[in-house]
């Protein structure tokens, strides 16, 4: 079944499984990118930010905590839905590109094929962008985090810098699949968002990096 949806339409990875979603993941004809489970994974990282916040927040009895705490939730509410939005466009660029015959795209397969791989790499960066917003706001959560939760914050500053790293990663080895004369560009801008996601990296790890750290 899995198979044949993804031949007509883009699965939605969120109402998957977590066996469904490592199964085809793992086959030898995958359903699913790695750009996609990548960015998966950074929307279960901010869940385990939202986590450390709305236990503390509970906790809390102090009005300016709790302020501070439900408008970081909310924003990382927003956040998270607009992460999870690029994986299923990652996903659908990726079924466009393999199965052109069939897409809801207009043109012919090669046009088809070129700008799936186009949205194959503006995707990804775009949500790189956003992996920087919650790297950013992190050291705010730092300070009204209660200490026991920081342990999870610094799990998700991990996991968060991982998955961008990642993204990027992915995002490079499809840059080298276009046109030569196209690839200086989008080279660019992996370059300029690499630097923008050290930046964040940098200043969220004079919180949350443990001493003697390198990450």
């Amino acid at each position: 079944m899995l198979i044949s949806l993804a031949l007509k339409d883009t699965p939605d990875i969120w109402s998957l499984s977590l066996k469904e979603l490592t199964d085809i993941t793992t086959k030898n004809r995958p359903d699913i990118t790695g750009g996609s489970l990548v960015i998966t994974s950074a929307c279960l990282a901010v869940a385990l930010v939202r986590m450390s916040l709305e236990v503390s927040r509970k906790t809390t009895s102090e009005t300016e905590p709790r302020k501070h705490l439900s408008e970081e939730i909310a924003i990382l509410r927003k956040i998270q839905k607009r992460l999870s939005k690029t994986a299923e466009e990652d996903l659908a660029a990726f079924n466009a590109y393999r199965y052109p015959s069939i897409s809801k795209k207009n043109g012919n397969k090669q046009e088809i094929q070129r700008q799936a791989l186009v949205d194959a790499i503006k995707i990804p960066l775009a949500s790189v962008l956003i992996i920087v917003e919650v790297l950013l706001i992190l050291p705010g959560c730092v300070t009204y985090c209660k200490p026991h939760m920081l342990s999870d914050l610094r799990a998700a500053f991990f996991m968060l810098g991982g998955a961008a790293q990642g993204i990027l990663s992915l995002v490079e080895s499809n840059v080298g699949l276009l046109p030569e004369e196209q690839q200086a560009g989008y080279s660019e801008q992996v370059a300029t968002q690499s630097k923008r996601l050290l930046d964040a990296l940098t200043e969220a790890g004079i919180y949350l990096r443990p001493s003697g750290s390198n990450f």
